[in-house]
């Protein structure tokens, strides 16, 4: 299935944190354009739900987004898989870090 984006998204290597209730869980962006990411992280989150997560950026800043988990690899992991593969999409950005996330992507797609 070939899947049409209307912006393409970089592969990085940044860490995250997700803001649960009852505690915070860490997982790695691992790849991301103005709109949503795919991510990989330590327990599986529940589909359709939003959740506040902190992504630091290769010069130390973090963008704060809210994201829906619209789909995820826990729903078929097998005994071996260590962590779960999330995608999200992002339904709250300020407009300082969309503009931080654009300049960070155009910088790495023109390298």
């Amino acid at each position: 299935m070939n899947e049409i984006r209307r912006e393409p998204r970089i592969e990085v290597n940044w860490p995250i944190k997700v803001f649960l209730d009852d505690k915070t869980i860490g997982g790695i962006a691992k790849n991301i354009n103005q709109n949503g990411l795919f991510m990989s992280c330590e327990e599986p989150l529940f589909l359709k739900e939003n959740y506040r997560i902190s992504i630091i950026t290769p010069d130390h800043r973090a963008i704060t987004i809210v994201g829906k988990a619209v789909w995820s690899t826990f729903y078929a992991m097998d005994d071996k898989n260590e962590s779960v593969c999330i995608g999200l999409s992002f339904i709250e950005i300020s407009n300082k870090d969309r503009h931080t996330l654009k300049e960070i992507t155009q910088i790495t797609t023109e390298e």
